[in-house]
């Protein structure tokens, strides 16, 4: 964007670029320019405000009222299709009944987000850069993102750990610790390539590893044969009568070969190692969390929940989110609770959790409270002021220190990275460390509620969270409009509301 200088290279713009910010719903409107602008969403005014086109809008008003007035015409310059392409804009990213005089302030954050999203479109900028545009959005956002970007005539460079948007693009660039790399095509490309690097990386650190132990083995191998026919000399000196000046000699002849031969033994060992470490550190580039979990007990006849007649609506406000809602659950089934943005599916889920009273119909729950965990998208179960170990023991008692600390070694929390404060990980870690305290527990509850798990996680992240919800065998109940994650877990249903 040009907001910041590189310490090595250049980048050259031959066109005027608009951007959609990450934080984008606070954001100030800024203009597409040569050098970069800013093109999200502001939360107050209107809607046309928003899109940054709400002076053209009145200018042309005036005009249609009768205004001559040269300013007025100067505002609306050769655009006087203006309204036409904000509901062709709005249209296109599902947005078609939304009026621009509409309070922004009143719209979903979903909706804000596209709100941005038509007004990087009204911008008229060559290429549209995009910072993880899927942030709030629900299944139906998702895919009139998909279609927006799909539909694009410009250039579009976006930073997203969104599989299903991933597909949709031409090339993907991977940054890793060891650099950049880039891959031709969408998704599924990707990650078969990387797999197919990961198994590759697997094979050189077997090599490697074997190479390092034949290196040793054999060097061991030749000081002892260099042990032996020294003392084989000093043994036919002795017989033959040699004289101790030619003795000295050949001592110290010997001693130069034995010294040249550990200094190649030890360079051909390091050289070994040094491989072994480079090997490993590509594995490590693409390595996936791998745990065996410890069993729930939770056998497939029993009932877990049951809800009858669910409804919920809100004290102050009046407003029903859902009502007449009937869900049972028995023995380790995977639900997936679905719907747009404000259908309600948090509340339903802290509804059934036990968080909050239904305000009609009930909920009948045939596990102990202790045999249940609440796992919501900041993870609070962790709580605060606190290290990952003491989180841990704290959910674990019956643990000792050194099996706590294996437990954790498990999630990839190993040695010093245990007694990293928990308010100081990041949001992947958070959800790794919280999912380690309870499906990883020595005694794993028999139903876990999660709350959107993979909300704002790296791609590394999202497919350790479903490394380990896959290997865990209790009932599930989850919010997520990640597709491929539900997939990758193996939801049995779905509840849609909405």
């Amino acid at each position: 964007m040009g907001d910041l200088a590189p310490t090595r290279g250049r980048v050259v713009r031959a066109g005027t670029t608009a951007w959609l910010p990450q934080h984008r719903i606070h954001a100030p409107a800024g203009k597409a320019r040569g050098m970069g602008g800013a093109a999200g969403a502001v939360d107050h005014g209107t809607v046309a405000d928003a899109l940054g086109v709400s002076a053209r809008l009145a200018a042309l008003e005036r005009i249609e009222a009768g205004s001559s007035d040269p300013h007025d015409f100067g505002l609306v310059g050769d655009d006087w299709g203006l309204p036409a392409r904000i509901e062709a804009q709005l249209d296109l990213i599902g947005l078609g009944s939304v009026n621009p005089a509409r309070p922004f302030a009143t719209l979903s954050g979903g909706e804000r987000t596209r709100v941005a999203l038509a007004r990087l479109a009204l911008t008229g900028a060559d290429a549209f850069l995009l910072d993880e545009p899927t942030n709030d959005l629900d299944v139906a956002g998702r895919r009139a993102l998909g279609a927006w970007v799909a539909d694009r005539a410009e250039a579009v460079l976006v930073i997203t750990h969104d599989r299903e948007l991933l597909r949709r693009v031409d090339r993907i660039v991977e940054l890793t610790p060891g650099g950049a790399r880039v891959y031709g095509g969408g998704w599924d490309l990707f990650a078969a390539q990387r797999e197919d690097r990961r198994r590759g990386a697997e094979a050189d650190v077997q090599h490697a590893a074997a190479v390092a132990r034949r290196e040793k083995r054999e060097a061991q191998a030749r000081l002892e044969r260099q042990e032996q026919r020294e003392s084989r000399g000093a043994r036919t000196a002795r017989k033959t009568g040699m004289s101790s000046i030619e003795r000295s000699a050949r001592k110290e002849r010997s001693s130069k070969t034995a010294g040249k031969m550990s200094g190649v033994n030890a360079d051909r060992i390091d050289d070994a190692r040094d491989d072994l470490h480079e090997a490993k550190s590509r594995l490590d580039e693409v390595a996936r969390i791998e745990v065996t979990l410890k069993g729930s007990g939770l056998r497939s006849s029993r009932d877990v929940l049951e809800a009858r007649g669910l409804g919920f609506a809100h004290g102050t406000s009046g407003e029903r989110l859902f009502s007449s809602l009937d869900l049972r659950v028995r023995g380790p089934e995977r639900i997936a609770i679905a719907g747009p943005n404000g259908s309600g599916k948090t509340t339903l889920l802290r509804v059934l959790a036990g968080e909050l009273e239904p305000t009609e119909g009930t909920v009948t729950r045939g596990l102990d409270p202790s045999e249940c965990a609440w796992l919501d998208q900041r993870a609070t179960l962790l709580g605060t002021g606190r290290s990952v170990l003491d989180a841990f023991r704290a959910m674990n008692p019956d643990l000792d220190l050194t099996r706590a600390r294996h437990a954790l070694a498990r999630y990839l929390f190993e040695g010093d990275a245990a007694l990293a404060p928990v308010d100081r990980l990041s949001g992947g870690e958070r959800i790794r460390a919280a999912l380690a305290c309870t499906v990883g527990a020595h005694h794993p509850p028999k139903l876990l509620f999660l709350d959107e798990p993979t909300n704002h996680l790296d791609l590394e992240g999202i497919e350790a969270v479903e490394e380990i919800v896959s290997a865990y065998d209790g009932a599930l109940v989850v919010v997520s409009h990640d597709g491929d994650f539900l997939d990758a877990i193996g939801v049995d249903r779905r509840v849609e509301l909405g």
